[in-house]
C-alpha cells in the first residue's frame, strides 16, 4: 500500500472510529498495567482496577458496536466484523503480551484471553489466505500412475485400513497393564495431574509439565484422569522400607487407565495417514505405507508407553507428508495443516525443531529435483518469493499452535522461543539458521534474488543427476556397511556397545561410529519385506537415471531428511536408540510402501487376469506376514528385531523395563513370595513383586540387608557393572545358572533372569 492509500484508508469512518476506540482501549490498558507492578512506571495512578475494568468494557462495547453499525454497509458480513474486532484489539494485545512477560500477579483471564485472541486470529488469517490459493500450478494427484489398469475399489480400501486398525489394537492392548516403563511413574503420578491441577487452578506459569515438553502426552494420557481422579495414592503401592506391596494388582488397571488414551489416539490416526501419503504417492503406495506403519512392533510398542515418545511421530510424519503434498499442489491448506502438527510435534518434544531446518532446505531442494517437471518456465525469484512466504506463515501459525494450546506460554510468552529456537535441540545451530535466512530474505528484497539464482540455475540444477546418485549412494552405503558390519560380527564398529552409552560413545567412536550406528536400529527394526524392498527399489532408480519420476522425488525427499537427522545426531554427539529416532521409523515405511508399490507395477505388468484381485491379495498376505511377527514378539513389541538380524544381537540397548512384570509374576509364585528380599536393576520389577525389593547399589546395603534372589537386565548390565563395586553383583550377571530366564524375542543376550543368592554363595 502507498502512503496515499493508508491515508485513505484511515479516513473512512468505519476504519477511523475503530482506530479511535483502539487508541482508547491501549490507553486504557497502559494506565491499568502501570498499577501492577515495575511496568510503565510513568503512568503510575491511584486509580483503582476496578475503574479500568469499567472504561475496558465499555470502549470495548463501543468499538464492537460501531463494527456492528458499519457492518450495515456490507450486509452484516460476519468476516467483516470479525476483522473489525481483531484489529480493535490488536494493539491491546501486543501491549498485554508485554505485560505478561513483564508481571506475575496478573489474573489468569488475561492470559487465556490472549490465548484466545490467538487462536481467532489465526483462524481468520488461514481462511484468508486458504481463500485466495493462487498458486503458480495446480498439479492433480496421478490416479495410481505406478498401477495403471489397477483399481482399488473403496470398500477394499476400508476393509484393509479397518483390518490394520483392529490388528494394531489387539495387539497394542494385550498386557497393556502389565508392563513397568522407565520414568512412567514421573508422568503418571506428578506431571500429568500436576499439569491439569495448574491448569484447574489457573496456574499458568506453573503448569508447564516438563523440559520435553509432553503437552500432548498429558492432554490425551491426562483423560485418565476421568476415571481415576487421586493417581498419587498409587505412589504407595510399591514396597517401602517395612511395609508389603500388597496392592500391585490394581496397577494393572491403573496403567491401562493412561495408556489406552495414547494407544487409541494412534490407531485413529491410521486412517489419516493413508489419506494424506494418498495424495502424495497414490493408492497402492498408501495402502502399503499404512499396513507397514499400523503393524510395526517398534510403533505400536512405543504407542503403548506413557511418554512424549508415542506421539511425536504421529505429528512429525504428518507434518512432513502435508508439506511435501503442499509442493505437489501448491495448496495453502496444506501448510496449515503441516503447520499445525508441527505445532503439536514442539508441543510433543522440542526435537521437531528440526523441521523448521528441513523445510527450509526443500525449498530450494524442491526447485532443483522438480526444474524439469515442473518449473522450467517459472521464475527462480517468483518461485523463491512465493515460497519463501509460505514459509515464514508455516513458522507463525506453528508459533500460534503453541501459544493457544501451551497454557504455561500464556504466563510468560516468551517460552514460545524456548519451544522453538532456544531449545536445547536448536539452540546451537539458530544463530547460523537465522543468518542464512536473514541474507536470503534479504537477497529476495534487494537483489531479486539474482545470486541464488544464478547459483542453482547454473550450478544445482545441471549437477542435479549427480546430487540424486550422491543422495541414493550414500543411504544404500550406509546400508551395505551396517550389513556388512553386523554379519561380521561387528569387526569394525560395536553397535550394541555404541547404543549402550549413548551420550558418551562420541569419545569413544567418534562421528563414524555414530553415524552407522543410527542405522543399526532402523535398518533391522523394520521388516526383511521392507528394507529389501527399499533396497532394490533404489538400485534399480539409481541404474536406470529416472531422476524425473514422481514418486522417487519424495523417497529422495524422505531420505535427505533422514541423513539430516542422523547429521544432527552425530553434531550433538549422542546416537540415536529406537526411542530418539522413532520419527524415522513411518518415514522408511513410506518409503518402503512406495518402493513396494513399484515392485508390484512389474509383477502385475506380467499378469492378463484377475489383476485387482491379485494386488488385493498382496495387501492381504502383507498383512499376514506381519502380524504373524506380532504374533510372535507380543507383548515385547520394542524388543523386536527382524529376522535378518542374527540371534547373538538384539536392538533395544536402553530398554524401557520389558519383562519386569514376568519376572516378579515369577518370585510371586515362589513359596513364601512375601517373605523374600530381592534386588533388581530394574525398578519396575518392584511395582509388581509382592515382597521386599531394593534397587540400591551401594556396597554398604549389601553388607547389611540379605538378599534372596536378584533380578538382572541386559539392559541395565553395562550400567550396573560401572556404579557398583559389589562383586557378587558383577558374577550374576555372567552366570549361567538363572532359575528364571526370559529371553525378549527369542535372543539370549537379551534377557532378564533371577538368580538364586544362595547359587552364587552370597547368602548369609
Amino acid at each position: 500500500m502507498t502512503i496515499s492509500e493508508i491515508i485513505n484508508w484511515i479516513r473512512r469512518k468505519d476504519n477511523s472510529s475503530i482506530i479511535i476506540f483502539a487508541f482508547l482501549l491501549s490507553l486504557t490498558s497502559v494506565f491499568f498495567l502501570a498499577n501492577k507492578g515495575n511496568i510503565f512506571t510513568r503512568f503510575v495512578n491511584d486509580f483503582s482496577a476496578d475503574y479500568y475494568y469499567m472504561l475496558f468494557f465499555i470502549f470495548s462495547v463501543l468499538g464492537i458496536g460501531s463494527a456492528l453499525f458499519f457492518s450495515i454497509e456490507h450486509r452484516f458480513r460476519y468476516r467483516y466484523i470479525v476483522e473489525k474486532v481483531i484489529f480493535l484489539f490488536l494493539p491491546v494485545e501486543i501491549i498485554f503480551f508485554y505485560g505478561l512477560q513483564k508481571l506475575n500477579n496478573l489474573s489468569p483471564f488475561f492470559g487465556a484471553a490472549s490465548a484466545a485472541y490467538i487462536l481467532i486470529l489465526s483462524i481468520l488469517l488461514s481462511y484468508k489466505y486458504i481463500s485466495k490459493n493462487k498458486g503458480v500450478k495446480k498439479y492433480e494427484n496421478p490416479d495410481d500412475n505406478q498401477l495403471k489398469n489397477v483399481m482399488v475399489k473403496r470398500h477394499w480400501i476400508i476393509i484393509i485400513i479397518s483390518l490394520v486398525m483392529l490388528i494394531n489394537f489387539f495387539f497394542g492392548f494385550y498386557h497393556l497393564g502389565k508392563m513397568a516403563i522407565v520414568d512412567e511413574p514421573l508422568w503418571t503420578f506428578d506431571r500429568i495431574p500436576n499439569f491439569w491441577k495448574d491448569v484447574g487452578e489457573g496456574d499458568w506459569y506453573g503448569s508447564r509439565v516438563s523440559d520435553k515438553p509432553g503437552l500432548t502426552t498429558a492432554l490425551i494420557s491426562g483423560t485418565g484422569l476421568l476415571f481415576e481422579k487421586y493417581p498419587n495414592q498409587f505412589k504407595n503401592i510399591v514396597w517401602i522400607e517395612n511395609s508389603y506391596n500388597i496392592n500391585a494388582p490394581k496397577m494393572e488397571k491403573f496403567n491401562i487407565i493412561f495408556r489406552l488414551p495414547i494407544l487409541a489416539f494412534e490407531v485413529i490416526m491410521l486412517p489419516f495417514f493413508y489419506f494424506l501419503i494418498n495424495r502424495l504417492a497414490g493408492k497402492i503406495s498408501a495402502l502399503f505405507s499404512t499396513i507397514f506403519i499400523g503393524l510395526s512392533p517398534i510403533i505400536i510398542g512405543n504407542s503403548r508407553i506413557i511418554n512424549p515418545d508415542g506421539l511425536l511421530w504421529i505429528f512429525t510424519t504428518i507434518s512432513i507428508i502435508s508439506y511435501f503434498i503442499y509442493y505437489k499442489k501448491f495448496d495453502r491448506k496444506y501448510i496449515f495443516l503441516s503447520a499445525f502438527f508441527l505445532g503439536m510435534g514442539l508441543l510433543t518434544k522440542y526435537v521437531a525443531n528440526i523441521l523448521y531446518l528441513f523445510f527450509f532446505c526443500l525449498i530450494f531442494i524442491e526447485y532443483i529435483f522438480n526444474y524439469h517437471r515442473k518449473y522450467y518456465n517459472t521464475a527462480f525469484h517468483d518461485y523463491l518469493k512465493k515460497t519463501v512466504l509460505d514459509y515464514v506463515l508455516l513458522i507463525a501459525v506453528s508459533l500460534a499452535v503453541i501459544y493457544v494450546f501451551y497454557p504455561a506460554v500464556w504466563g510468560k510468552p516468551s517460552r514460545v522461543l524456548i519451544a522453538t529456537i532456544y531449545s536445547q535441540a536448536f539452540e546451537p545451530i539458530w544463530p547460523l539458521f537465522a543468518t542464512f535466512f536473514s541474507l536470503i530474505a534479504a537477497e529476495i528484497i534487494l537483489l531479486k534474488s539474482r545470486i541464488t539464482d544464478f547459483f542453482v540455475r547454473n550450478i544445482l540444477i545441471k549437477a542435479r543427476k549427480v546430487i540424486c546418485l550422491l543422495i541414493s549412494g550414500i543411504f544404500l552405503f550406509s546400508i551395505f556397511v551396517v550389513l556388512y558390519n553386523v554379519y561380521s560380527n561387528m569387526k569394525i564398529f560395536k553397535f550394541e556397545d555404541i547404543l549402550a552409552s549413548p551420550k558418551s560413545a562420541y569419545s569413544l567412536t567418534g562421528a563414524t561410529g555414530i553415524f552407522f550406528a543410527n542405522f543399526y536400529p532402523l535398518l533391522f527394526g523394520i521388516s526383511a519385506i521392507a528394507l529389501f524392498s527399499i533396497i532394490f527399489f533404489l538400485i534399480k532408480e539409481m541404474l536406470s537415471r529416472n531422476f524425473d519420476e514422481e514418486n522417487y522425488i519424495y523417497v529422495c525427499y524422505f531420505i535427505i531428511f533422514i541423513l539430516i537427522y542422523y547429521a544432527g545426531s552425530v553434531f550433538s554427539h549422542v546416537a540415536s536408540i529406537i526411542r530418539y529416532q522413532i520419527i524415522l521409523y513411518p518415514i522408511t515405511f513410506i518409503i518402503a510402501g512406495v518402493s513396494l508399490s513399484h515392485f508390484m507395477e512389474w509383477g502385475i505388468s506380467k499378469i492378463k487376469k484377475y489383476k485387482n484381485l491379485t494386488i488385493n491379495f498382496s495387501f492381504l498376505l502383507l498383512i499376514a506376514f506381519l502380524s504373524t511377527s506380532l504374533y510372535r514378539i507380543k507383548p515385547f513389541y520394542m524388543g523386536y528385531a527382524s529376522t535378518l538380524l542374527p540371534r547373538a544381537h538384539f536392538l533395544d540397548i536402553k530398554d524401557m523395563g520389558e519383562g519386569s512384570y514376568e519376572a516378579a509374576n515369577y518370585l510371586n509364585s515362589l513359596p513364601h513370595a512375601g517373605n523374600l528380599n530381592i534386588w533388581t536393576d530394574k525398578q519396575g520389577v518392584c511395582v509388581f513383586f509382592i515382597g521386599q525389593c531394593h534397587t540400591t547399589i551401594s556396597l554398604p546395603f549389601f553388607t547389611s540387608n540379605k538378599i534372596d534372589y536378584f533380578v538382572l537386565s541386559s539392559g541395565r548390565k553395562n550400567r550396573t557393572i560401572k556404579m557398583t563395586t559389589y562383586e557378587p553383583i558383577k558374577k550374576s550377571y555372567f552366570s549361567d545358572n538363572a532359575i528364571y530366564k526370559l529371553e525378549i524375542g527369542g535372543r539370549p543376550n537379551n534377557y532378564v533372569k533371577v538368580i538364586s543368592a544362595k547359587i552364587l554363595d552370597v547368602a548369609e
